[in-house]
């Protein structure tokens, strides 16, 4: 009886080898995906080891921050179309296939969709995560999965050169400069600067903020300096549509020094951080920049 048993479950084995052996999946490399940026292609290939008419879908699983763009999906082979897709969990897409007949031996369907990265997929790989998508294909009796190739993110990662303290007139204007350097790899498209300053102390009033010439518009209340950049702003600042590895943004803010009074020591506090989809995915580590309130007669060497 036990012999039987074993018999028969080794036939059902055999058959479920068979089956899940019916397609093989293979994916294109990956270009370098840079966080918050362009998207790229992923190309996955399903071919098949035995001829096969019927239903067919494809389902990927992406890491933590990896997600496809909208409507991206299609298949760019002749013998299969899209009749349904889902792409509503970031971390999952789905595609259900029609195909155009009877697939042969050999023949292959291929489908191709844009990936992007956010700012999880930073934490994710800092933290000792791989970059690879799990690609599972259900077919009429059986299903077959397998990861896809290994791919890396580039990011850009922010930070102040150290400044140097603004002396400013009492009674005159001055212009205080905040450099910002990218030392990451990647270029960053929008980005936030914060300049605060310690809550019931003196401060200038701003006048003016721009950079490279062109001025910016900024956001100010009674303790904070607030300036946003965008792919455009940048662009009219003289860079092209973004900061890139190794660019340096110089903010000119002009003060006026009129209520304030000589000798005074004006502290801030300054941050800045970028990121997309309401994430943040770098934060500089805050740093004190000084205003110094001189009266005419003083000289500084």
């Amino acid at each position: 009886m036990t012999r039987k048993l074993l018999f028969i479950l080794a036939l059902m084995l055999g058959h479920l080898s068979m089956l899940t052996a019916q397609f093989v999946i293979s994916t294109t490399p990956i270009e370098d995906i840079e966080v918050c940026k362009e998207s790229q292609t992923l190309e996955i290939s399903v071919l098949a080891t035995e001829s096969y008419a019927g239903s067919l879908s494809i389902t990927i699983d992406f890491p933590t921050g990896i997600y496809a763009e909208d409507e991206s999906g299609q298949v760019t082979t002749a013998n299969a179309s899209i009749v349904a897709a889902n792409y509503a969990n970031l971390s999952q897409a789905s595609f259900a296939l029609e195909l155009d007949g009877e697939l042969s031996v050999g023949e292959a369907v291929t489908l191709r969709l844009e990936q992007a990265a956010n700012c999880e997929a930073i934490e994710y790989v800092q933290a000792g995560g791989i970059l690879e998508d799990l690609i599972s294909v259900n077919f009429a009796g059986g299903q077959i999965e397998d990861f896809g190739n290994v791919y890396e993110i580039l990011y850009a990662a922010l930070s102040f050169v150290v400044p140097e303290p603004t002396y400013v007139t009492a009674g005159t204007e001055g212009v205080q400069s905040v450099e910002i350097v990218n030392g990451g790899l990647a270029c960053v498209e929008s980005l936030t600067y914060k300049q605060v300053r310690p809550a019931n102390t003196e401060d200038l009033d701003v006048l003016q903020v721009s950079v490279n010439g062109a001025e910016v518009p900024f956001d100010l209340d009674e303790q904070s300096l607030t300036i946003i950049f965008n792919s455009s702003l940048l662009t009219a600042a003289g860079f092209a549509g973004c900061l890139d590895s190794g660019e340096s943004l110089v903010i000119d803010i002009l003060k006026t020094s009129e209520t304030c009074t000589p000798g005074a020591d004006l502290s801030y506090s300054e941050t800045v951080e970028w990121g997309c989809q309401g994430l943040s995915c770098n934060s500089s580590i805050p740093q004190e920049s000084n205003i110094f309130l001189i009266n005419e007669q003083e000289y500084i060497d």
